[in-house]
């Protein structure tokens, strides 16, 4: 479980790259609430998922994280004054107030924006199934 959570990390980090990327501030609010932690529960089983039926990691680690950036971003809007008004998460100061609402808010609409334009069609393949 460990390496598949590192592998998950490692994706996300890719996946949110400053790399070439605009607008830059977006992308790093995203980086800062996306890749400071967590038990990336919901990513880990849609791999274990396709796995189960005879795919692999690689496969389903895209659909992980989205999966994971969507969980993030439903986060990020929860925690807004609007919403529940925390202050921490994960014994961090939570995205509203480090890099202020009107950011945050444009980074939950962008980061589901983004998954659609970063997601490719997925192949079909046929998978000998595991009993």
């Amino acid at each position: 479980m460990t390496q598949k959570i590192k592998s998950i990390n490692e994706a996300l980090d890719v996946a949110i790259s400053l790399k070439d990327k605009e607008p830059r501030e977006l992308h790093e609010a995203m980086r800062y609430s996306l890749l400071r932690g967590g038990k990336r529960v919901c990513p880990f089983f849609c791999i274990a998922s396709c796995e189960l039926v005879g795919g692999t990691e690689s496969m389903a680690m895209p659909a992980a994280c989205a999966i994971e950036m969507i969980h993030d971003a439903a986060l990020i809007q929860d925690d807004l004054p609007c919403m529940d008004n925390a202050h921490l998460r994960r014994g961090k100061p939570i995205n509203h107030k480090a890099i202020g609402e009107a950011l945050s808010c444009s980074c939950v609409n962008y980061t589901t924006q983004y998954i659609g334009f970063q997601s490719k069609p997925a192949k079909h393949t046929k998978t000998k199934r595991k009993h």
